[in-house]
């Protein structure tokens, strides 16, 4: 941007120069390289159209310009977008700029339901035939955050003593696309992630990513992260063999049925003994 000095009107006198307005709601250079890339990028994986499903008009225009700002400044810190959305091009309605708390509000409004629908779609149109590379073990975050359920003190990679996050990828081996992605409590090992990702892919293989995915929907529901309640939660949902309700005693068995059984061992000590001197 040229800004003209005392100088111009010198040599320009005819020009009429612009009234300097002071404050502007936006910079009146905009850095548009990045975003002209990026909007390219999402027109040719077709995300407005399917993030249309789960979200408004507004919401969509400001999901996608977060999206933008965390590629562009490498960073996902919401007290930051507005500096950013001050001097970019913005996707959201008139180019809006939302404050850091509006940010921060809109994205705790997101459910599960809308990511794992989101990630459906996305996976819908590849081939699941296909191998793809799974990093369990990819990063933890460190987080300065307070009263989170998935941040705990676990076993970071550089303990600086904060809580932390753990998560995973799953992407595609030709082109590196991002397929899915999970996360972890703090306190998850390594080699539990390992397993829980190796139970995953197994469920994928028997049945479909559908079917893994509910799964991991149903878990999260319950707080489960070991491999075994997965297999279990997963033989619940997709077997055939129905789940028997909890037995009433009260109502079903007699009382004078009921044999109660001893728990004191010195009678069996006894026999025990005597057996011995018969056979000896």
């Amino acid at each position: 941007m040229m800004v003209p000095n005392q100088n111009f009107l010198t040599y320009f006198p005819e020009v009429d120069l612009p009234e300097l307005k002071y404050n502007p709601g936006r910079s009146s250079c905009l850095k548009i390289g990045a975003h002209l890339v990026i909007r390219k990028m999402f027109d040719e994986y077709n995300l407005p159209e399917l993030l249309g499903k789960y979200f408004d008009e507004r919401e969509l225009g400001l999901f996608l310009d977060i999206a933008a700002y965390s590629l562009v400044c490498e960073n996902n810190a919401g007290q930051y977008y507005p500096m950013y959305a001050y001097n970019h091009p913005l996707f959201t309605e008139s180019m809006h700029i939302y404050s850091d708390s509006k940010v921060s509000d809109f994205l705790c409004s997101m459910s599960g339901e809308e990511s794992i629908g989101f990630l459906n779609d996305w996976n819908s149109t590849h081939d699941h035939r296909e191998k793809i590379y799974i990093s369990y073990d990819s990063t933890n975050k460190n987080s300065e955050a307070g009263n989170i359920d998935m941040v705990e003190f676990g076993n970071p990679k550089v303990d600086v003593g904060s809580s932390v996050f753990n998560y995973s990828i799953a992407y595609d081996t030709k082109n590196a696309k991002p397929l899915f992605y999970e996360t972890y409590l703090g306190s998850c090992e390594s080699s539990d992630r390992g397993k829980i990702l190796k139970v995953l892919a197994e469920l994928t293989d028997r049945s479909g990513f559908d079917s893994a995915v509910n799964t991991v929907s149903e878990a999260i529901q319950y707080r489960a992260t070991d491999p075994d309640s997965l297999q279990n939660l997963y033989r619940r949902i997709y077997s055939d063999v129905p789940l028997l309700p909890p037995l009433d005693i009260k109502t079903t068995v007699p009382n004078a049925k009921i044999i109660s059984i001893s728990t004191d061992l010195s009678g069996l000590d006894a026999a025990l003994r005597k057996g011995g001197r018969a056979n000896g």
